[in-house]
């Protein structure tokens, strides 16, 4: 079986701000995705891949959720490094690449020591074998290692690392790369939100939210349309149809537009009703996307 596992540079590990903002006006139901970025990768998880924009949380945004709800550290919850070497060709790379971003996303949130050194060694192995850091200044690579310690120092240069990394496969046109990455980190998020959410309100509900980041997804593996990835595509569209069954309000406000930087940020909020058997579907169906691109 090949092996999958994802997640965007950009979004790795960077500290994004929540992209649904609060509500106002016009209640109703309304299929939309948080935020458009027309530069192609963004900090918010923003990909634009053959002409559709795909946008998803950041896995630093739903890492920080799970640390400030007070919920204690689970390392099991995380890809075990010795999967790393396990990935064999660039799609691998990229996939593991995308997964072990988000996972040192949840360890840098609570400090974790060593941890967070072993993890960020295993992005730096893959990263060295897709070529990505032979691009990125080796004065940031130094920071980071020299502030591995420091949560907020780690987050934010891991924002930058990730970032350049971005920008170089956007320039060598690697997009299906950084798609695989997004997705990656993606799943590896949404795995850690469903495994620690069952007693978290507020953790289900911003899982529930993540309906149309799911359909995004599924667009965007589609779109990439490598054989290899056919087990994924089966496995995924059982989480969509999943997400699909809530029942979701959305709360209209007014987009905002950032002419300087040429990103429309769309607000408002999103309810979703999700019943507890729904989300023993949603965790068993998360749970099995999330081995199949791991192993």
């Amino acid at each position: 079986m090949r092996k999958f596992t994802t997640l965007s540079l950009s979004t790795l590990v960077l500290g994004a701000a929540v992209l649904l903002v609060s509500c106002e006006e016009q209640t109703g139901t309304h299929e939309n995705a948080p935020a458009i970025d027309s530069r192609g990768i963004s900090s918010s998880g923003t990909l634009s891949l053959q002409g559709e924009i795909i946008s998803v949380p950041s896995p630093t945004q739903i890492s920080v959720m799970i640390q400030k709800a007070n919920i204690p550290f689970d390392q099991t919850l995380m890809n075990p490094l010795t999967n790393r070497d396990q990935y064999l060709t660039e799609y691998d790379k990229a996939i593991g690449l995308g997964v072990f971003g988000a996972d040192l996303a949840y360890a840098a949130n609570y400090e974790a020591g060593q941890l967070n050194n072993d993890y960020f060694n295993a992005v730096g192995k893959l990263s060295a074998d897709l070529q990505i850091i032979d691009h990125i200044d080796q004065k940031l690579v130094t920071s980071l290692n020299n502030h591995i310690a420091n949560r907020d120092s780690l987050l934010r240069l891991n924002a930058q690392f990730f970032k350049a990394g971005d920008n170089y496969l956007k320039e060598s046109r690697r997009t299906d790369l950084a798609g695989l990455i997004l997705f990656g980190g993606w799943a590896e998020a949404l795995y850690i939100s469903v495994k620690v959410g069952k007693t978290n309100e507020e953790i289900r509900n911003r899982i529930g939210e993540q309906k149309y980041a799911s359909v995004s997804m599924r667009n965007l593996v589609n779109k990439i349309g490598d054989p290899s990835l056919a087990e994924v595509r089966s496995k995924l569209d059982e989480v969509v149809k999943i997400f699909e069954s809530l029942r979701t309000t959305y709360t209209y406000q007014k987009p905002i537009n950032d002419s300087k930087e040429k990103i429309t940020y769309l607000r408002g909020k999103t309810t979703v009703e999700m019943t507890p058997e729904q989300f023993t579907s949603l965790e068993v169906a998360v749970e099995q996307l999330r081995n199949l691109i791991i192993q």
